[in-house]
């Protein structure tokens, strides 16, 4: 989310979901650094680096899915989403939509979930509808999908969004 802020989205507001108590401030910075740690120039706010760890914790509401991970592009590479590859990604181990192409309306970017930490809720799972201090407890999750849409999707639609969008068999109330 770092990234965006401020040419993109200009306020700290954005990246917090109304129906949580998160909160980013804007005075503790860090140096911006590539995937490999090195400096590259310029500062952002700490704050937008990471999700908050419950509804009322410092740091974002949402989580960003940029990427394809090394196991869906099938050549031990993670890879951006873009506009051609998000056009072209086929299923290639999700069983029930092997060969798919789902296309930008069925996978997402962002999610406004869950991050919370196991010291916050010992029995949380990560990434799934289970605990009153996930964003919307139990319920489900919104989606903002690469198309433009955003979607809530509830707990019990949520694997196969997930699923779809991932090229995963995860199953329900399991961790990623």
């Amino acid at each position: 989310m770092s990234w965006l802020y401020p040419e993109y989205a200009k306020s700290v507001g954005s990246y917090i979901c109304p129906a949580t108590q998160n909160y980013v401030t804007t005075t503790n910075l860090i140096d911006l650094m590539d995937m490999n740690g090195a400096k590259i120039g310029g500062q952002t706010l700490r704050d937008l680096c990471d999700n908050g760890i419950g509804p009322k914790a410092r740091g974002t509401s949402y989580e960003c899915f940029g990427n394809f991970t090394a196991k869906m592009t099938g050549k031990g590479i993670a890879t951006k989403k873009t506009e051609t590859s998000v056009a072209t990604f086929k299923i290639c181990y999700y069983a029930p939509y092997l060969g798919v192409v789902p296309g930008p309306s069925r996978i997402f970017l962002l999610t406004d979930a869950d991050d919370t930490s196991t010291l916050v809720d010992k029995n949380d799972i990560n990434n799934w509808p289970d605990s009153p201090t996930d964003n919307h407890g139990k319920y489900g999750q919104n989606f903002t999908f690469c198309d433009g849409h955003a979607e809530w999707v509830s707990q019990r639609k949520f694997i196969e969004v997930w699923n779809v969008s991932h090229d995963s068999s995860r199953v329900a109330g399991v961790s990623p």
